[in-house]
């Protein structure tokens, strides 16, 4: 009884404060007893605005509708973190392609090797995942293929 007074203080304090973490919350809300998961539930909406109600949102709920609420706070979280995923690649793209416009400029209006080459090599160093990192291995490849028949 303890434990689930403190999972309910837990929860409560969640709530209160617009605590985000909503996996943390989606997991206990598997596991919670009745007065818990309404704590819970009001600590998911507060730090999920964006999924509207997703449940359990009746007192007298049952076990099995509480585990189907918790998968589509589940489902709902996958989704979200899918779409921070991809924007986040997105950024990462970005940036990779600007540093490679940079890394051209060194090659194509001030012919500093050295300088294109250390750029190129901190693009597939840093960005490594991204389209741009993919074009400074090939401009570098060619680079040094061209230097190396001189």
């Amino acid at each position: 009884s303890s434990n689930r007074d403190d999972v309910w203080v837990a929860a409560s304090v969640a709530r209160i404060t617009r605590l985000d973490e909503p996996d943390a919350l989606i997991a206990a809300l598997r596991t919670a007893s009745p007065p818990v998961w309404q704590e819970i539930h009001g600590a998911l909406l507060r730090c999920c605005p964006d999924a509207g109600d997703l449940g359990p949102s009746n007192a007298d709920a049952t076990r099995e509708q509480v585990a189907a609420a918790a998968d589509r706070w589940a489902s709902w979280r996958a989704v979200e973190r899918e779409k921070q995923e991809k924007a986040v690649f997105e950024a990462r793209c970005k940036r990779a392609s600007s540093l490679l416009r940079l890394a051209r400029y060194f090659i194509d209006t001030k012919p500093d090797v050295a300088v294109f080459e250390r750029r190129c090599k901190e693009i597939i160093r840093d960005f490594g995942d991204t389209p741009a990192a993919e074009e400074a291995r090939r401009l570098l490849d060619s680079v040094n293929g061209s230097d190396s028949g001189n």
